[in-house]
């Protein structure tokens, strides 16, 4: 897992905030790890087949939890504060059938997870870039909630899950509902109209809310539709990135001059998953700051990332004292965020 140094110095967005795909785990580890095959997950299936099967034979949703049992600090405090304790199993019990899929670290605990290979297929599958997440589904699969560790305890946790669930199932009929309009749409004035309203429903969104693929999907019909530049900034804004939508990007925008390519480099950062990505990001990054980058909000975030990635990641201390050093022009009154950028500007190669 890659880390950013923007949620270090922000810790609660690695459990409450799923846009950030830079989730840290650093400095989380406890001491007491619960392994997620123990007793006190007895009322959790560890196979999420078996469980889908349950689900469609009691007519229940599933709860997916998905853990670092041994070595996620959010996950053991998750099942300390909220999944141990009756409050929560009986409620959840009512509507859900519980799963969790266990990623532990330690060889032993990983001996006991039934189906490692599977559980690496579903982590792909539904996106998860930090733990835990919790995904609320259908007997299906379809998602209509996804959350994280929530402070409060059970009760809390319990209506937080309900709250959730009702805004995901609305938003989902709202997809459903918008896609069925354009596919009933006539002309090519009736597809860009709804084109149109759902980019303008992406504004402010967050790529994992339920609904969002729909839309995002229905968006991507306006680079058919003269809509390319609305569609494409609407889909970077939003979290989405992929091959396509960066090569659109350097296409209609090559030397930064609209501001599209630094969107393109925005969103490629916040999708770094691996080492590969973040040699990557930091050249897409080297190559933009030479045509000069347009937001300050953006040229802060993406100096501080190469910075970071560059000492610790990348092994390059010359280019991390160089975007500690530009990072630090833009660092404002944030203390943390420029004693983090001392350490770096300061250390040893």
């Amino acid at each position: 897992m890659i880390l950013s140094p923007l949620t270090r110095l922000s810790p609660e967005r690695t459990h409450s905030n799923m846009k950030n795909a830079f989730l840290l785990f650093a400095g989380l580890l406890l001491t007491s790890p619960v392994s997620a095959q123990d007793d006190s997950h007895s009322d959790w299936y560890d196979d999420f087949d078996k469980a889908t099967a349950a689900a469609k034979a009691e007519g229940k949703n599933l709860l997916v939890d998905f853990t670092g049992s041994d070595w996620c600090g959010w996950c053991i405090r998750l099942h300390d504060e909220v999944f141990q304790f009756d409050a929560f199993l009986d409620a959840a019990k009512k509507e859900y059938i519980l799963v969790a899929l266990d990623f532990p670290q330690d060889e032993a605990i990983k001996a006991k997870v039934p189906n490692p290979e599977r559980n690496d297929e579903l982590n792909n599958k539904y996106g998860i870039r930090g733990y835990p997440t919790i995904l609320l589904m259908n007997a299906e699969g379809e998602v209509f909630g996804r959350t994280g560790y929530q402070e409060g305890g059970p009760e809390k946790y319990v209506a937080h899950m309900e709250e959730i669930a009702e805004a995901g199932r609305k938003g989902l009929a709202n997809a459903k509902k918008l896609n069925e309009s354009y596919l009933s749409a006539t002309t090519q004035e009736e597809k860009i109209a709804v084109v149109k309203t759902a980019i303008e429903s992406m504004e402010g969104g967050d790529p994992d809310t339920p609904g969002s693929s729909t839309i995002a999907d229905i968006v991507r019909y306006g680079f058919e539709l003269g809509l390319e530049i609305e569609a494409l900034k609407a889909l970077l804004n939003n979290g989405h990135f992929d091959a396509e939508l960066a090569e659109k990007g350097r296409k209609l925008d090559p030397e930064n001059n609209e501001g599209i390519l630094e969107q393109v480099v925005l969103a490629q950062c916040r999708s770094v998953d691996s080492l590969e990505a973040v040699q990557a990001a930091v050249e897409a990054v080297v190559a933009l700051d030479k045509n000069g980058i347009k937001d300050p909000e953006t040229t802060r975030e993406l100096y501080v990332n190469t910075a970071f990635w560059c000492n610790r990641f990348v092994k390059d201390q010359e280019k991390a004292m160089v975007f500690a050093k530009k990072a630090k022009l833009l660092a404002g009154d944030d203390e943390r965020l420029h004693e983090m950028l001392d350490e770096i500007i300061n250390s040893e190669e």
